[in-house]
C-alpha cells in the first residue's frame, strides 16, 4: 500500500 514514488518517510504518514 505504500507509495515507492515517496521516501519511507512519506510513506509513514500515508500509511496511518
Amino acid at each position: 500500500m505504500l507509495n515507492p514514488h515517496l521516501p519511507p518517510k512519506q510513506s509513514l504518514p500515508i500509511m496511518r
